[in-house]
């Protein structure tokens, strides 16, 4: 039993300090002239749920934006936009901002 503990251990502080390392410090918003309800309610939130880089934040037909949480240097436009095209949605615009506290740098 006592032998079991030590590889459970150093398993669990892998998988603790592999998450710190790629935080999803980032929100990409995507305005997408021709969205729709279904695209949000079906597919987007779907698609992105089977991606463990990219978080579905919200996404609003009112404002025709998704927004997204991703990791800054894993972020690929283009595996984005692929993932749009699927659903036959164009990226008219993205906008970032960072979600990095002074307080997170200092640490």
């Amino acid at each position: 039993m006592k032998y079991l503990f030590i590889p459970i251990l150093f398993l669990s502080f892998l998988l603790i300090t592999n998450k710190s390392k790629n935080p999803k410090n980032t929100n990409v918003i995507l305005k997408i002239s021709n969205l729709k309800e279904e695209d949000i309610e079906k597919n987007l939130i779907n698609e992105f749920r089977r991606k463990s880089d990219i978080d579905y934040i919200d996404g609003s037909v009112l404002t025709k934006t998704v927004v997204l949480q991703v990791n800054e240097r894993k972020f690929n436009k283009s595996e984005i936009e692929k993932y749009m095209q699927r659903w036959g949605l164009d990226i008219d615009e993205y906008v970032f901002t960072n979600n990095t506290s002074i307080s997170d740098i200092e640490n």
